[in-house]
């Protein structure tokens, strides 16, 4: 496992992230999840919905990060916070790997998702349109590097 940066270190004394045993078929089964919200994410948005599909378009991004940590032996908490902690996760992790800007726009992703959720503020489809695509690349990053070709049983995944 790579050294864990600083902010990590905070996000796991405040109890938001925990350490957990690494479980590669739970990681492989999380990185087709947030494949198919990702892909459902595009196809609510075309049929409509752009709130929902913005919904499960941070819920891929959310997944996959989580998968991420998982593999590195690291899962969010229920406590509240645990969802920017994903976010605080995949800014101090992920820049290897992904684009600088498109993690930079995962708060907004959250925000946003939130405001439509509990506030009922309306996401229109520019809003969607413009926040879909780095989310996407950010998923496609961390299953480009995670998942294992030609594992159907989906039972590994790379090593970091």
């Amino acid at each position: 496992m790579t050294p864990t940066p600083d902010s990590v270190n905070e996000l796991i004394a405040e109890g938001r992230i925990e350490r957990v045993p690494v479980d590669p078929a739970i990681v492989q089964r999380m990185l087709r999840q947030a494949t198919q919200n990702a892909d459902g994410a595009r196809r609510e948005a075309d049929a409509g919905n752009p709130a929902g599909g913005h919904a499960l378009a941070w819920d891929a991004a959310r997944v996959a990060i989580t998968a991420h940590m998982l593999h590195n032996g690291l899962r969010p908490t229920s406590k509240p916070g645990h969802h920017a902690a994903v976010v605080t996760y995949a800014e101090a992790c992920l820049g290897d790997i992904a684009d600088l800007h498109d993690l930079e726009s995962l708060d907004r992703v959250r925000r946003t998702r939130n405001r439509s959720e509990y506030d009922a503020i309306p996401v229109s489809r520019t809003m969607f349109d413009g926040d879909e695509p780095g989310v996407r690349r950010v998923v496609q990053a961390i299953v480009k590097q995670l998942v294992v070709p030609g594992d159907p049983g989906g039972s590994s995944t790379r090593a970091t």
